[in-house]
């Protein structure tokens, strides 16, 4: 029993941990890209296959996206189990398809640090009802898939009981440093977290490969344990309404690859507070 309720930790204290690196990965990466894109659009010009960003200096502020930082089987999800109304959807995809009609300078935007939801909301678009209803379904979906993700660890046997006392202590001085680590960057100027990563770039590793390093667990493990976490989202968002996928190619600007820091972000481990 007591074997059983170590492992149960431990999933638990993966899940949380592989979301707090994701969220720093994701900030370093979206400072990355600002700062090689600095004047550069995201605009989506693949209407026809992607929900989207319309019209926003790369990274200064979350465009009208909420399709694309959300995902249509999730959406489609909710509205099967009575979240929200098909008729909420709807009034997301027109607002949506009438932006992306409209000139780049015409569009409207969010401000700076307003998520999607609360942009939408702002717009009259949906209620804020309906986007704390989302917020609320997003975080019960994201339960489930974590709880599943967690079940998958115990199942598979990946880790054995002499190891677990050594990662749990690893992984909860990792989610700490993690914590402190994105504090630390929020509270930076964009060239300034720039040059932070520059010099401490090893310090974004993810903890499967820092545990490797250390020597708790092999390569199988880190392995075996990648080899359960979705792939940015593309086993829980593939197939949605209109068989969209955010995970698809965004083409390139300027001959540099457009990259969707959203798929990368959201994974049913994010917390709904994160959109």
């Amino acid at each position: 029993m007591k074997n059983k309720t170590n492992k149960k930790v431990l999933s638990v204290v993966f899940a949380a941990s592989m979301l707090l690196a994701m969220g720093v990965t994701a900030f370093a990466t979206e400072t990355t890209e600002t700062g090689t894109n600095e004047n550069a659009r995201g605009y989506n010009r693949q209407a026809s296959e992607m929900r989207g960003r319309t019209g926003t200096e790369r990274g200064a502020m979350k465009a009208p996206g909420v399709r694309l930082a959300i995902g249509d089987r999730l959406l489609d999800e909710m509205v099967e189990n009575g979240t929200i109304e098909e008729s909420d959807v709807e009034a997301i995809e027109s607002f949506l398809e009438e932006q992306r009609e409209l000139a780049p300078e015409e569009r409207a935007h969010p401000e700076e640090g307003e998520g999607p939801l609360e942009f939408l909301a702002g717009e009259g678009v949906i209620s804020q009802e309906t986007a704390d209803d989302i917020k609320a379904g997003l975080e019960s979906l994201r339960e489930e898939k974590r709880e599943e993700f967690e079940q998958s660890i115990i199942d598979e046997g990946i880790l054995e009981d002499y190891e677990i006392e050594e990662v749990l202590e690893f992984m909860d001085d990792y989610r700490q440093e993690r914590e402190e680590m994105r504090d630390e960057l929020s509270e930076m100027t964009r060239e300034e977290r720039r040059e932070y990563m520059e010099e401490n770039r090893e310090d974004f590793q993810g903890p499967l490969e820092e545990m490797v390093e250390e020597g708790l667990i092999s390569d199988d493990q880190a392995d075996a344990i990648r080899d359960l976490m979705p792939r940015n989202g593309q086993r829980d968002f593939r197939d949605g309404r209109n068989n969209f996928n955010p995970n698809m190619d965004r083409g390139t600007k300027n001959g540099v690859p457009f990259e969707s820091r959203t798929c990368d972000r959201f994974t049913p481990l994010m917390d709904a507070e994160e959109l």
